[in-house]
């Protein structure tokens, strides 16, 4: 029988690198170099969702006690990221390091999910926002607020890094911000990105995995692959920021 605490993303054989695909961010610098060790806000605000969610459900389907587990859970949650990954100097979310007990220095876009899953305070929101500052660029938001370099010898190119950004990103944010009322800052990043995207399917014919928001083009950082031909996420971004700026009601 399969021995599967070998394969768990505590699992020591694991390298690093790939332990971080488990939280949807292969080859980045923001858990310095081993996810771990951390606990990633994206993970922990997802789960606080979905638990929000199951309660609903629940409570949609006359399951009062399931209900109440749920979103018990989700308090609980919301409330370990608040102690734990808030900067109250910074005004900002940060990744904590849990085997060292500190936050780590990298400012990224994963400071949204706490916006997009409700955890976020209304007086948090509005220090949040204008951080933005830092990965806005003139075709959407870079992943991280600098090129940050590689805690892996091996792997010098990072992908969910400056200056890549990565569509889902932009849907999570620009979501967060209209769930707070920041309509303004909303429609004016879903343009930039949707702008970036219909030019070189244009020139290419096809929406792509990742850009370059600083360049405007497909010249993004990478380790393993190309930047690829992709449908799924990219075409949620065109069809959802299409509807956002351009449907008529």
């Amino acid at each position: 029988m399969r021995d599967f605490a070998k394969f768990s993303l505590s699992a020591t054989r694991l390298r690093p690198e790939l332990a971080a695909e488990a939280e949807t961010l292969d080859f980045t610098p923001i858990y310095a170099g081993d996810a771990r060790a951390c606990v990633p806000l994206q993970t922990n605000c997802a789960l606080v969702r979905y638990a929000k969610t199951l309660a609903w459900m629940a409570a949609e389907i006359g399951w009062p006690e399931e209900a109440a587990t749920w979103q018990a859970e989700a308090e609980r949650r919301a409330a370990l990221i608040q102690k734990y990954c808030w900067n109250e100097t910074e005004g900002f979310f940060f990744e904590y390091q849990f085997q060292r007990q500190r936050q780590l220095p990298f400012w990224s876009l994963c400071a949204y999910w706490a916006m997009w899953a409700g955890v976020a305070t209304a007086a948090q929101a509005e220090r949040l926002v204008p951080h933005l500052a830092r990965f806005e660029q003139e075709h959407g938001l870079t992943q991280t607020d600098q090129p940050y370099p590689s805690p892996h010898p091996e792997f010098q190119a990072l992908q969910f890094n400056y200056p890549n950004g990565w569509p889902p990103f932009q849907l999570m944010v620009i979501d967060a911000l209209t769930a707070y009322g920041y309509h303004a800052a909303a429609r004016r990043l879903a343009g930039k990105f949707l702008r970036l995207q219909l030019e070189l399917y244009q020139t290419t014919g096809k929406l792509w995995e990742k850009y370059n928001v600083v360049a405007g083009n497909l010249d993004c950082p990478r380790e393993r692959y190309p930047v690829v031909p992709l449908h799924g996420w990219s075409a949620a971004t065109v069809a959802h920021f299409g509807r956002m700026l351009f449907e008529t009601r």
